[in-house]
């Protein structure tokens, strides 16, 4: 925590509260959070308007948002942007390029979800690993996978799931 004086903090980080995911197909992003991960749905809304234009720094933005929750309360936010003339690039990162962002979710029956998730066009970047010799992540499985959009997702399974 940054702080003005040793009494008074400037500001704080208080919790997480979503993680926002740019995607080409709201429909189609569902299938893989909503339907093949259960998250629930929690709203689905299109915003637009000056403040949301302000706010995303893209002119005339509008956004067809879905939110679903986390075990953990928090959100994932699929964003579909509606084409109005902005020029829209595809951004597909491996995963050591700046800029790369990934999620990571403690799944169990990571091996059936990997091929589950196929169904709908998301890959894994490698075969489901086993660690070992890692302290803290020791007996863990771990795979990342990748969306159509470029999205990662790190699906991590402890030990004895």
């Amino acid at each position: 925590m940054l702080s003005t004086s040793e009494s008074s903090p400037a500001f704080a980080v208080l919790a997480a509260n979503h993680t926002g995911i740019t995607v080409s197909s709201l429909a189609r992003s569902l299938k893989f959070w909503h339907d093949i991960l259960g998250l629930p749905l929690i709203s689905q809304t299109v915003l637009s308007g000056p403040v949301l234009s302000t706010i995303v720094g893209v002119s005339d933005a509008t956004i067809n948002i879905a939110l679903l929750s986390l075990p953990n309360g928090i959100a994932i936010e699929l964003l579909e942007y509606k084409d109005n003339g902005v020029d829209v690039r595809q951004y597909k990162p491996r995963s050591c390029d700046v800029g790369s962002v990934h999620v990571a979710l403690n799944v169990t029956g990571l091996d059936v979800l990997v091929e589950k998730m196929r169904e709908v066009d998301w890959v894994p970047l490698g075969e489901v690993q086993l660690v070992t010799g890692h302290g803290v992540l020791e007996g863990w499985k771990l795979c990342y996978c990748r969306g159509p959009d470029g999205e990662t997702v790190e699906l991590m399974e402890p030990p004895g799931s």
